[in-house]
């Protein structure tokens, strides 16, 4: 198995299941599958993707391997969390193409 956002191994290290929109926040979402994924967490001097995301770290979240699905996860289910991405994207002058809506 591997973390879904930088793609480590996770044999040995420390790792959780981790919510792409907060169980705490969005409890009808804490058992949706599209809303669980394995990601590594900090151990030793490694600062892991679960940290990254729960600590909205958007320079690194825009990084992910798996950033594309998030947003589209947040898009689709929440989008005011979808919005409040898009913004901290905004305000770190990240140049990120975002198209996870259908043009009618």
């Amino acid at each position: 198995m591997r973390c879904t956002s930088c793609h480590m191994p996770l044999k040995g290290i420390s790792w959780g299941h981790s919510h792409n929109l907060p169980k705490g926040r969005f409890k009808d979402l804490e058992i949706d599958p599209r809303n669980i994924d394995p990601r590594c967490q900090d151990w030793g001097y490694h600062h892991g993707c679960h940290d990254k995301l729960d600590g909205m770290e958007i320079e690194e979240i825009v990084k992910f391997k798996d950033f594309d699905e998030i947003m589209e996860y947040r898009y689709d289910v929440a989008p005011e969390e979808y919005n409040k991405m898009v913004t901290a994207i905004m305000e770190a002058g990240l140049n990120i193409a975002m198209n996870y809506y259908e043009e009618g």
